[in-house]
């Protein structure tokens, strides 16, 4: 047998993320109403303080949605309703591959507002949902900082011996990072279990419009269930 048994070989990474990019077609139209919708928002006071105090969400709370409180007020709301959720559906199954009957039809929406330049998005998954999206409405990437993606191996796991891990970064690191390059009207898709979050911003005015999404029809083999979007439960 040989001692040499320790031959150098570089690591694999496997199974990777698969993100994908689509572009809303009237970025400024849209990015207008969404000012005028927080700005009446802010002034009332409906908004939810998050992390640093200066991230503002708006519509994100139980039973609240972005698309359900403002779609029948703006048509444009609507219409990008609608072209988010057929990019949800194509992103499902020609993308990820999922066998899907039915239309993607998004359970929440929200927009998010970092006011001033301490503003944040800490490290989070998206719960209850199958994919999640992110809409770049204003933004620069000049001075406003990307969507990130973390890889992060031991979250969320449970296994029999637990170790510490290095926390160093590094070209095969599991705290590796990742982003993908957005212009303004740029709508990113991901798997909603994916770590991501948004840093502080060189200046301030990051605004984008968050989304979950799940299959109108869930079919699990020997049984199934239809969904409805959680505001809807909630005013029956």
């Amino acid at each position: 047998m040989s001692d040499n048994f320790l031959t150098e070989h570089d690591p694999a990474l496997v199974f990777p993320t698969v993100i994908k990019k689509y572009t809303f077609p009237k970025p400024e139209e849209l990015k207008e109403c969404l000012f005028e919708i927080i700005n009446k928002m802010h002034e009332s006071g409906d908004y939810n303080d998050h992390h640093s105090k200066t991230l503002s969400f708006f519509n994100n709370k139980s039973g609240c949605s972005l698309f359900k409180n403002e779609s029948k007020n703006y048509e444009i709301v609507k219409e990008f309703q609608d072209f988010a959720e057929t990019c949800a559906k194509h992103y499902c199954t020609e993308v990820l591959n999922h066998i899907i009957d039915g239309k993607m039809i998004c359970t929440n929406s929200w927009v998010n507002y970092y006011s001033e330049c301490d503003s944040y998005q800490q490290e989070h998954i998206h719960v209850n949902s199958l994919v999640s999206s992110n809409y770049f409405a204003n933004f620069d990437k000049e001075v406003h900082s990307p969507l990130i993606f973390k890889h992060v191996e031991d979250y969320g796991v449970s296994t029999f011996l637990h170790q510490e891990w290095r926390k160093e970064l590094g070209e095969h690191s599991i705290w590796d990072t990742a982003s993908i390059d957005c212009n303004e009207g740029d709508i990113l898709f991901w798997r909603s279990h994916k770590f991501h979050f948004v840093p502080v911003s060189r200046k301030p005015g990051r605004l984008s419009l968050s989304c979950n999404y799940v299959p109108e029809l869930v079919e699990l083999g020997g049984y199934g269930f239809r969904v409805s979007p959680a505001w809807f439960i909630n005013t029956r």
